[in-house]
């Protein structure tokens, strides 16, 4: 079972590495060249929906096509940045397996030393004793979709776990005041965002949960920063440049962050 020592500091996600070869650097360049990429994408959507919308007349003036395509750019950069849109993600993912096979087949995988916070470097076999199935019977009923989620987006499966008893305590059918749904309580928008089409099915509700937390992680490579932008929201923490001191929001981190320090 992965142990997560509690720390006063952030907790680092996947930064723990002495030596890691050329691996990190080919994931930054694949990295930044999907996002490249999507930026491209959302450039393109942008275009043609202004064509789409504006009247002839209306895109006369060579200083206005300049400052349409610059503010076109920006938005474009900043959107693909966010991971908002979701398709250089989408992307990034899929060449990742392909980079973590060519990995396993010897290029230099014994220079791998894996975060032992959230593993990320190299996909692996969550343990299927690592998510206790003692604690309560919401835990032994949706232990199966929760190690399944944990596979497929990399994280530990208890810290999937932390987060569906810190946000609904294992009800299926929670609904917050806010309107944020299901076991891991997500808000329509996010639900939509990470492809839940009914955020009160279990299954569809822990794959997606876990599939917004993986982002959060990719977004701000800080374990406590991720679980405050999955409650409170990323631009929060980002204008904050960290936790928000929002008391509910720092007591939901400290309790996800004990939950899964503590050996159960």
């Amino acid at each position: 079972m992965i142990k997560i020592p509690p720390q006063s500091t952030p907790l680092p996600v996947a930064k723990e590495t002495a030596h890691v070869g050329n691996e990190t650097a080919r994931k930054l360049k694949l990295k930044h060249a999907t996002q490249a990429f999507e930026s491209i994408f959302i450039e393109q959507m942008l275009k043609s929906m202004r064509s789409t919308s504006f009247s002839p007349k209306e895109e006369d003036g060579f200083g206005k096509d300049i400052m349409m395509q610059m503010a076109d750019e920006g938005v474009s950069k900043q959107l693909a940045k966010s991971g908002m849109i979701g398709i250089g993600d989408l992307l990034y993912r899929n060449l990742e397996k392909r980079l973590a096979l060519e990995q396993a087949n010897g290029s230099d995988a014994a220079d791998l030393k894996v975060s032992r916070y959230i593993p990320r470097a190299v996909p692996q076999e969550p343990d299927a004793t690592s998510v206790s199935r003692a604690s309560g019977d919401w835990r032994d009923k949706y232990h199966d979709l929760i190690v399944e989620a944990a596979k497929q987006n990399d994280l530990p499966p208890q810290l999937v776990e932390a987060v569906i008893a810190a946000e609904s305590n294992g009800k299926p059918d929670a609904v917050s005041r806010m309107g944020a749904l299901g076991l891991m309580q997500l808000m329509p928008d996010t639900a939509r965002v990470v492809g839940v089409s009914d955020p009160l099915d279990p299954q569809q509700n822990i794959s997606g949960g876990a599939r917004y937390l993986r982002q959060m992680l990719d977004r701000f490579d800080d374990l406590r920063q991720a679980l405050a932008a999955y409650n409170a929201g990323p631009t929060t923490v980002e204008r904050h440049g960290g936790v928000p001191p929002i008391r509910e929001t720092q007591a939901y981190v400290d309790r996800i962050i004990s939950d899964i320090s503590n050996d159960k």
